[in-house]
C-alpha cells in the first residue's frame, strides 16, 4: 500500500515501529524536489492515515530517520539534519494522537552529527544516541528525554583511538539501557 501521497521526489529509508495495541508508525525520507524531509504516517491497526511532515526546519536535507514506541502508544523519531553549516540530530514526538514540533536536541558545534538511533522504556523516556564529529573524529554522544523532555546531551564514549560509528541503543525492562557501537 502507498504509504504517502506526495509525488514531488523519490522517498527512501523507510523505519517502522509497532506499539502493544498493533498501531504502527513508518517514517520516511523524501524530496519535495528542492530538499530532503522526514515524513511520518500511521496505520491504526485497520488502515494508514495520511502521510505528515513531521520536521520543519527548511535550512537543509534531512536524513536517516528513526522511529521507537513505548507501551503507552507514544513515538519518538529522531533523524538528522543539515542547516547549513553542519548536520544536527533532531526529534520529534507522536503522543499517541498528535506529532508535536521538531525539537534539535544536541548542541555541540564542533562538527556533524550523523546515525541517530532511538529507544522508548515502557515508562515513556528515552535515550538517542548518534555518532558526531569533534573535528578530529567521530564520538559516540547520547541525550535523555524523561517522558517531557530532552536532558543534556553527553559524550558517552572517549577512546581516543580512533573513530566510533554506528550507535545502537536498546531498553530491558526494567528501564535500564545499553548503547553499542
Amino acid at each position: 500500500e502507498l504509504l504517502e501521497e506526495d509525488d514531488n521526489g523519490d522517498a527512501s529509508q523507510p523505519q517502522i515501529a509497532f506499539d502493544s495495541s498493533g498501531n504502527a508508525i513508518a517514517v520516511w525520507k523524501q524530496s519535495d524536489g528542492t530538499r530532503a524531509n522526514i515524513y511520518a504516517n500511521r496505520f491504526n491497526g485497520t488502515i494508514w492515515g495520511t502521510a505528515e511532515l513531521i520536521e520543519t526546519d527548511d535550512a537543509g536535507n534531512a536524513d536517516r530517520p528513526q522511529i521507537a514506541f513505548d507501551s503507552s502508544g507514544n513515538a519518538i523519531a529522531v533523524w538528522y539534519q543539515n542547516d547549513g553549516t553542519r548536520a544536527n540530530i533532531y526529534a520529534n514526538r507522536f503522543n499517541g494522537t498528535n506529532w508535536g514540533t521538531a525539537e534539535l536536541f544536541e548542541t555541540d558545534n564542533a562538527g556533524n552529527a550523523d546515525q541517530p538511533q532511538i529507544a522508548l522504556d515502557s515508562s515513556g523516556n528515552a535515550i538517542a544516541v548518534w555518532e558526531q564529529s569533534d573535528g578530529t573524529r567521530n564520538n559516540i554522544w547520547a541525550n535523555r528525554f524523561n517522558g517531557n523532555s530532552w536532558g543534556t546531551a553527553e559524550l558517552i564514549e572517549t577512546d581516543e583511538a580512533g573513530n566510533a560509528d554506528q550507535p545502537q541503543i536498546a531498553f530491558d525492562s526494567s528501564g535500564n539501557a545499553i548503547a553499542v557501537w
